[in-house]
């Protein structure tokens, strides 16, 4: 994976009173479709849009 990596998000979970973090890296196309959805006013937050989608695809597999 060379070049600038796109959409980090950086994600902190707390489980049992232990906390780690995850690092998700985006290509620009994911990101752009994430800033759309924002814009249009259907979502408030990124971290909404992406909590959707995981929902969605949980509900598909």
């Amino acid at each position: 994976m060379g070049g600038k990596p796109y959409g980090i998000i950086f994600v902190i979970i707390s489980k049992n009173s232990r906390s780690y973090g995850d690092e998700y890296f985006f290509t620009p196309h994911i990101e752009s479709l994430v800033k759309t959805k924002v814009e249009s006013g259907l979502y408030r937050l990124a971290s909404e849009v992406m909590r959707e989608a995981l929902r969605l695809l949980d509900g598909r597999d």
